[in-house]
């Protein structure tokens, strides 16, 4: 039997060809492990958020920093939501101090912190309002944090002209919020809670009569003046002030708040 010479050469040379041909991978040998479960891996599906100028690139900064536990408190798109809140805003230096004084809720003692829904509605009320109506908004929310089930909800529904009158109330009782028209820490803080549950009458009014029918709009705003005037009858009966002109002054407040109530509710 006649058999044809084998070219040994060409056969090496084949699977050496064939070897160099073959992709070489960049994991080591081994277990793969899914960039999914990868701790410390950030996995956006889309782009990175972005800002217009130096400020909107400080504010990105600052939400990527910002951890709730040991995760991101804010996902990329949160991040392009505040900044498109924050276009109307003038003066573009105001809008990394506008984040920072939202951030201020998340304190040290603080018992809950704002919810990213929360915070964007937050930004969108104080982002173009001077800073003392910023800071009244500020303390408000930091106490429907403390003591409400859905904070500033009712608040952030309202429409804007209603928002701003309300925030006027707000600003009078944060002139108040001050240790020398009280006996001590304790009648400082409960006075100031009891004007806030005082405040939610006329703001929780807003909504209820909104959406009351009008047999029942009478009785629910003269039961809620009664209530109104209980108040401030409670508050004339306190000892936790310091004088009979820091009564007063207290006293005025509960009464803008009662006369904004008959007048606007």
């Amino acid at each position: 039997m006649y058999v044809n010479p084998i070219n040994l050469n060409k056969n090496v040379n084949a699977s050496q060809s064939q070897r160099a041909e073959k992709p070489v991978s960049s994991f080591e040998p081994g277990i793969q492990t899914s960039l999914y479960n990868t701790k410390g891996a950030n996995v956006y599906f889309g782009s990175l958020a972005k800002g217009a100028d130096v400020m909107e690139e400080q504010c990105v900064k600052i939400l990527r920093a910002a951890r709730e536990g040991m995760k991101r408190r804010f996902a990329e798109n949160d991040i392009e939501d505040v900044l498109r809140i924050l276009k109307p805003v003038k003066n573009s230096e105001e809008k990394p101090e506008i984040i920072k004084q939202v951030l201020t809720l998340d304190g040290e003692f603080a018992e809950k912190i704002p919810d990213r829904d929360m915070f964007k509605n937050l930004v969108k009320l104080i982002a173009q309002r001077p800073e003392h109506e910023r800071f009244a908004i500020l303390q408000f929310a930091e106490n429907e944090l403390q003591n409400s089930t859905k904070p500033m909800e009712i608040f952030t529904k309202l429409p804007n002209n209603v928002q701003d009158d309300l925030t006027k109330l707000l600003v009078k009782i944060d002139d108040v919020n001050v240790s020398f028209f009280f006996k001590d820490d304790d009648a400082l803080r409960s006075t100031i809670d009891s004007l806030y549950d005082t405040f939610r009458v006329a703001l929780y009014g807003h909504y209820d009569m909104a959406n009351m029918n009008k047999v029942f709009k009478t009785s629910y705003k003269n039961r809620n003046l009664e209530i109104l005037k209980a108040d401030r009858n409670f508050y004339d009966k306190s000892d936790g002030f310091k004088s009979e002109s820091a009564k007063r002054f207290i006293l005025n407040v509960v009464d803008e708040i009662i006369g904004y109530f008959e007048k606007n509710v």
